[in-house]
């Protein structure tokens, strides 16, 4: 099979690629993540070539094509080699697809991943202090809210460089840490659109556990340079970490409980993880693996439950956002708000910057979700989400009230208790997990979950309190400024 991709240098220049190809047939494998036979469009290869097409042919040093991309996943399929339950086959195709990595991989393919990963690395340097690097490039070409490499013209960090400095904070003893960094940086890479919602990033519902597999799939085209042992090394090794570690959702029976979550998590929960460790081939290799997992899952909902990782500043917040300093201000009136958040001397804790920082992520995930989001609790008010891309102006019953509410109530997303989520045995697995538990920005009497939603709460108030906000436009133009926050300077 060939595909025709003429490469493309320029690369903020959103494009559909020109495409032919010989028909690949979906494996039924794929069904599992939505892709089926009859799927407008047909073929495996057509699908990943229109789908994929913000990373085929964008630069001369990455020159990723689809064939590429579908013979990676082909090879992939292969793990998923049992029957799958009519209920959660994504979930159980991506528990089975690590399991079966997890069991055979060796010290040795690890070293030749993260040579892999050092490759890449040097060819994802930016060309000038003016010029982002071109993986960031091919992510932010997405144009999504919060799913971008970079924000404020590559000067600050987005949600894929904050998860790569994320590793090198909770992994600073460096068994591999480029590998681990390239697998947090890239594991976004790959975002499919809904048909119906062509500007929706987050929360496809159509192809659960595909964004993730197909990134997987990608990271192997990395290094054109590498050896076949390279590829075949980081290709499996991505496949166990990403979909595992990122496929976030509602599992409805983990040991007889619902879970929203990643698989790895629930894999802590019902005591996978120490079984598959305990019967691998190589049991250090299969902890580290299944702990870079567990990490890549704490970060991309939870980084704002850690201490110490890299955020926005005081002085960048006062310059960008005066106004949600005025309503984190004007929430210091609760005794509780203002003992958790800021300092004596009336400035923002490490804390009060992770709530910040939690605060311009709501507003930037809510964009990419749908206007009908359950993800969303407008309480009762339609459509849920009038931050939505695809929102239809005068549509909601109440715009600015359900604005209100879809904050007031999200303050408990991506937040836990690490002490006791992580037990003894689970940090027992690998350091990597203790340090996580080791970096939890409260102490193990507090509960975050509690603190974050009063907080958001409180958040709410103040806002519809203010000056310019008895409107929705009003609102929306303060919730700018929220935005604006973003993450931490780029050379943090």
């Amino acid at each position: 099979m060939k595909v025709a991709v003429a490469p493309v240098n320029v690369l903020n220049a959103r494009r559909e690629p020109q495409v032919e190809t010989q028909s690949v047939e979906i494996p039924a494998q794929l069904h599992a993540f939505g892709l089926q036979d009859h799927e407008r469009l047909s073929s495996l290869d057509k699908f990943v070539a229109q789908k994929c097409w913000n990373v085929i042919g964008q630069h001369l040093d990455f020159p990723v094509t689809a064939d590429g991309i579908v013979n990676n996943i082909l090879a992939l399929v292969k793990y998923i080699d049992q029957p799958l339950p009519p209920a959660g086959r994504d979930v159980a195709a991506i528990r089975l697809m690590t399991t079966n990595i997890v069991s055979t991989t060796t010290p040795q393919d690890l070293q030749l991943a993260n040579e892999f990963a050092l490759e890449v690395e040097r060819l994802n340097q930016a060309p000038g202090i003016s010029h982002q690097a071109p993986l960031d490039c091919m992510l932010n070409n997405n144009g999504d809210a919060y799913h971008n490499a970079t924000v404020d013209d590559g000067r600050r960090m987005g949600h894929a460089r904050e998860m790569q400095s994320d590793m090198a904070h909770i992994h600073p003893q460096g068994e591999h840490l480029p590998l681990l960094k390239l697998l947090a940086y890239a594991h976004d890479h790959i975002q499919i659109k809904d048909h119906a919602m062509p500007s929706m990033g987050v929360g496809n519902s159509l192809y659960p556990g595909l964004n993730e597999l197909l990134t997987a799939a990608l990271l192997a085209e990395l290094a054109p340079a590498a050896t076949p042992e390279q590829k075949a090394a980081v290709l499996k090794i991505a496949a166990a970490v990403i979909p595992s570690g990122t496929k976030f959702g509602f599992m409805p029976d983990v040991s007889g409980r619902p879970v929203l979550g990643t698989p790895v998590e629930a894999m802590a929960i019902d005591g996978s993880l120490k079984s598959l460790v305990d019967t691998a081939a190589s049991p250090g290799a299969a902890a580290l693996l299944l702990a870079f997992s567990f990490a890549l899952s704490t970060c991309d909902t939870g980084r704002n439950n850690l201490k110490g990782v890299a955020r926005c500043t005081q002085e960048h917040i006062n310059a960008t956002a005066p106004a949600l300093m005025k309503v984190l201000n004007a929430c210091a009136g609760d005794d509780k708000f203002k003992q958790q958040f800021f300092t004596q001397s009336g400035q923002l804790s490490e804390r009060g910057l992770a709530l910040a920082s939690k605060l311009s992520t709501t507003v930037r995930v809510f964009e990419e979700f749908d206007q009908h989001s359950p993800a969303v609790n407008a309480n009762g008010l339609t459509p849920r989400n009038p931050l939505s891309r695809n929102f239809v102006s005068g549509s909601c019953t109440d715009e600015r009230q359900a604005i209100l509410n879809g904050i007031a109530t999200n303050g408990e997303f991506g937040v836990q208790n690490l002490h006791t989520s992580i037990p003894d045995d689970l940090a027992d697995l690998h350091p990597i997990i203790k340090n996580i538990r080791d970096l939890a920005l409260f102490p193990p009497q507090v509960d975050p979950k509690a603190i974050f939603k009063h907080a958001f709460e409180l958040v709410a108030q103040a806002l519809g309190k203010q000056p310019g906000c008895e409107s929705a436009e009003g609102l929306r133009a303060v919730l700018e400024q929220f935005k604006q926050v973003g993450g931490a300077p780029m050379a943090a």
